[in-house]
């Protein structure tokens, strides 16, 4: 019957994954429902005392599953295949180590290579190296199943003198050591994608096998996986992934290059000053936003940036030339208003007075700006160190007096 024949296709199918035990409830199942509509069962409670006895991996039931290969290749001699069904059949010759006919039928690869995993009989060492073998070897024969072959699912049922192989599979004949990474030819996007530029499942596994198989990341099929996986990234928007990826590119120049690329044109999209976490602590990160804020004539964070970036020289010439010149300018505007006030007033006053303190709070932070870029450049000759000089001895009352100005207006004018 029909409720039969599926028993068996599960029975097989679980057999393929070594769960002899779910391949036995399925089969009594079925010789239960079989006797209870009044079917002959005899067969059904058979096949589990064989499954019972040969069932599960090759190893342990290598002897005894010759045997029963034996008996196989008997009864094809006698016709005796003719007599069951075929499910029954490619039972028997799954357990015989038969594989020919027993994955002439599988609907996917997988499943034929699970069988020569668990059920070959060779001389072959049974572990995953001579499994690999065997399939190989198997799927290359003539009138083999087409089906079996391992291509992805987006090229099942096409034909053609070259096919991709399943990047699976691929990952499977790295570890066994049947395959050399050399190009990573395996792992490339037709694999798994019919889209040559979604290349992420390849970068992933690549990376993967790579760092499993104590190989070196420099090789240059990878360096060009990884400078595609970053375009790819840049392209659907995911910018801060595309920066962590491209710090896998081996080269210091290319990465450097890559890297502040994607940055720039991040920044200059309009992108938000925050960075991610993924890009915390990244010098060409902090470069890129002093850039931006520089273009928005947003000094202190300008300078901040430069500092962060490591280019002190640039942010010694954003203080002197651009932050510097609003605290001179709005010192000598308040202390001019001051002195037209006069102190007659004193609600003028007060307000002039806290006018005050604004310029003075920002020549602080200006102040202690210019002596960590004092420490940090060692105080080395030149015109950046004299011009720092000048400007530690110009700012320096400020962090002494803070309730007025420390210097007349015209002499700062002058």
């Amino acid at each position: 019957s029909e409720s039969v024949a599926t028993a068996l296709r599960r029975a097989y199918h679980l057999l393929c994954a070594n769960a002899v035990r779910g391949a036995l409830r399925e089969l009594e199942a079925a010789s239960e429902a079989a006797a209870a509509a009044g079917e002959p069962c005899g067969h059904l409670d058979r096949l589990s005392s064989v499954i019972g006895a040969f069932g599960g991996a090759s190893a342990p039931n290598a002897r005894r599953r010759m045997a029963l290969s034996r008996q196989v290749q008997q009864w094809r001699e006698q016709g005796v295949e003719d007599l069951m069904r075929p499910e029954l059949w490619r039972i028997y010759c799954l357990l015989a180590g038969d594989l020919q006919d027993a994955t002439s039928s599988a609907t996917n690869w997988r499943i034929a290579f699970a069988a020569f995993m668990w059920y070959r009989c060779s001389v072959e060492p049974q572990d995953l190296e001579g499994a690999v073998r065997g399939f190989v070897a198997s799927i290359g024969q003539e009138g083999g199943s087409l089906s079996a072959r391992p291509t992805p699912p987006y090229y099942v049922g096409k034909t053609s003198s070259t096919q991709p192989q399943d990047i699976q599979f691929g990952i499977i004949r790295a570890l066994s050591g049947n395959a050399e990474l050399g190009n990573l030819r395996d792992f490339d996007f037709p694999g798994c994608t019919p889209f040559p530029l979604d290349v992420s499942r390849s970068w992933h596994a690549t990376i993967a096998m790579l760092a499993l198989l104590g190989e070196d990341l420099a090789c240059e099929g990878f360096q060009l996986l990884t400078h595609q996986y970053a375009l790819l990234l840049e392209m659907l928007g995911f910018w801060d992934w595309a920066v962590y990826v491209a710090g896998f590119v081996a080269d210091a120049r290319a990465r450097s290059n890559l890297v502040r690329g994607l940055l720039v044109r991040r920044c200059s999209a309009g992108g938000t000053p925050n960075a991610p976490a993924i890009c915390d602590g990244h010098h060409l990160w902090h470069h890129t936003a002093a850039l931006r804020c520089e273009a928005a004539r947003d000094w202190f964070p300008a300078v901040v940036g430069r500092l962060r970036s490591n280019d002190a020289e640039r942010a010694v010439v954003l203080l002197l030339g651009c932050v510097m010149q609003g605290l001179v300018l709005g010192h000598c505007h308040t202390e001019l208003a001051f002195r037209d006030v006069g102190g007659a007033d004193t609600g003028r006053e007060d307000k002039v007075t806290q006018s005050l303190q604004r310029p003075t709070d920002a020549a602080v932070w200006a102040l202690k700006v210019l002596q960590e870029i004092w420490a940090m450049l060692g105080r080395n000759g030149g015109p950046i160190a004299e011009a720092l000089r000048e400007a530690v001895v110009f700012l320096a009352p400020w962090s002494q007096t803070r309730a007025a100005a420390p210097y007349q207006a015209e002499d700062v004018l002058a």
